[in-house]
């Protein structure tokens, strides 16, 4: 009799380790403009549903999302709790009814030093044969991006279409630049990508944005656009 009830206690163990709900897979912290968003993989089961925590290095794991069917949860609306030098860690697990999987973490995540930056909005205006680009910052979701990168640079690359091959490239930090002395009636093409120099770090690049020169003799600058031409290694651009 004692065999058979060892028998039935060992079956009955080993049914519950069979039921125990598979984890989720990958669980990786992302982000983007200062966003901080935990992802994982399906562990294959379509009905489990998903609680997803996070911490610091100066707060124990706080809930983020629960009962979710997404396979991701943004934690950015935890804003009270994030700050942009902050190190973080993600864990996850599956849940059916009654039935939990073990927590699956991620690696650690400090946004400063791993968010991707994402690409600025690029707009050109054209005054006869010098272009106007104007350059606006992404949008971060945490801060701004000019308080947590005060240094950064805008990486400008500019080629008269058709001729990409003899592009041309500048880095400034002022907004707006001003590229002057273009050939007339040209179509000239932008993009624009922001990057970090002390860490060599690079955004997201810009859509390209083309337009148009016009002819020489309607050049009409402002006094505000009559800025002194900067020698620096490239012809014909102006920092004003």
């Amino acid at each position: 009799m004692r065999t058979f009830l060892t028998v039935i206690t060992l079956c009955c163990a080993t049914k519950v380790v069979l039921c125990a709900l598979d984890e989720p897979r990958n669980a990786r912290l992302t982000s983007w403009n200062m966003d901080l968003v935990l992802r994982w993989d399906s562990p294959g089961d379509p009905a489990v549903h998903y609680t997803a925590e996070f911490n610091s290095t100066v707060f124990k794991f706080r809930p983020g999302c629960v009962n979710t069917s997404a396979l991701y949860c943004d934690f950015t609306d935890e804003a009270s709790s994030l700050t942009v030098y902050g190190t973080y860690i993600g864990r996850v697990r599956a849940q059916r009814g009654q039935e939990s999987s073990v927590w699956v973490e991620s690696g650690p995540l400090t946004l400063d030093k791993n968010t991707t930056i994402g690409p600025p909005n690029v707009t050109l205006v054209s005054h006869g044969v010098h272009m106007t680009i104007n350059i606006r910052d992404p949008v971060f979701r945490i801060s701004k991006m000019r308080e947590v990168y005060n240094q950064a640079s805008y990486n400008i690359t500019y080629w008269k279409e058709g001729k990409e091959g003899k592009a041309q490239s500048l880095i400034v930090q002022q907004n707006p630049v001003v590229l002057s002395d273009l050939e007339p009636l040209s179509r000239y093409c932008v993009k624009v990508h922001i990057s970090l120099q002390h860490n060599h770090r690079a955004g997201d690049e810009s859509r390209v944005t083309c337009e148009k020169t016009a002819d020489r003799k309607q050049t009409n600058e402002t006094q505000e656009e009559r800025c002194n031409i900067k020698e620096k290694g490239l012809r014909g651009w102006r920092q004003c």
